[in-house]
C-alpha cells in the first residue's frame, strides 16, 4: 500500500475499525464479513483498500481463521488451477503490461472491486478441497497457492508468470 493511501485508510477508520472488532470477536462468517467490507468500499468509507487487502483482515482477525485470503497470486493460482480466467475476477494493470513482455515477474494484476461474497466464499471452498487433496490444512493451501516471489521466485509462482504470459487471459475491469 502507499503511504498516501494508507494514510487516507488510517483517517476513514472510525467506519472500518468497528467491523475489525466485529470479524475478530467471531460476529461474522468469511462471506459476512467479505461483503460488509465490500460494503464499507462501495459507500467510500473503505478508502484505498479493496479485496486483497480486507481478505487479510478476515484471515488473521477471525478466530476460526477460514477466510483465506484473496489477492493476484491466490486468483492467479486458482485460474491456472480451473481452467479458465473470469473467476475470482482480476483485471490488469496495464502500466506494467509492456514490461511483462519479456519479463511475466512485472505483471500486476489486483481482485476487482465487483468480487462478491458468493465468490469469496466459493474461493475459500477451493482452498479447503485444494488442502483436502493436499492433505494439509486450509491455511498451508492457501500459502501454497500464494508461493513466494521475489528474484529466485517459487517454482508454482514461476510457473502462475509464466502460464499467465502465455494463455493471455481476458482482463475484467
Amino acid at each position: 500500500m502507499k503511504t498516501n493511501h494508507g494514510q487516507e485508510f488510517w483517517k476513514a477508520k472510525a467506519h472500518w475499525l468497528p467491523l475489525c472488532d466485529e470479524v475478530r470477536q467471531g460476529k461474522h462468517t468469511r462471506r459476512s464479513a467479505f461483503d460488509a467490507f465490500s460494503t464499507l468500499k462501495a459507500s467510500g468509507k473503505l478508502p484505498c483498500m479493496g479485496p486483497a487487502y480486507f481478505t487479510k483482515i478476515i484471515f488473521f482477525a477471525d478466530p476460526k481463521a477460514d477466510g483465506y485470503i484473496l489477492d493476484q497470486w491466490t486468483a492467479r493460482s486458482v485460474h491456472l488451477l480451473t481452467g479458465q480466467w473470469h473467476w475470482p475476477s482480476v483485471e490488469t494493470d496495464y502500466t506494467t503490461k509492456k514490461k511483462a513482455i519479456n519479463d511475466p515477474n512485472q505483471l500486476r494484476v489486483r481482485v476487482v472491486d465487483k468480487v462478491t461474497g458468493a465468490d469469496y466464499e466459493d474461493f475459500c471452498l477451493l482452498v479447503e478441497d485444494v488442502g483436502l487433496r493436499l492433505g494439509i490444512h486450509p491455511h498451508q493451501a492457501e500459502e501454497q497457492l500464494f508461493s513466494n516471489g521475489g528474484k529466485k521466485a517459487h517454482p508454482w509462482r514461476a510457473h502462475v508468470m509464466g502460464a499467465w504470459r502465455h494463455q493471455s487471459p481476458v482482463f475484467y475491469s
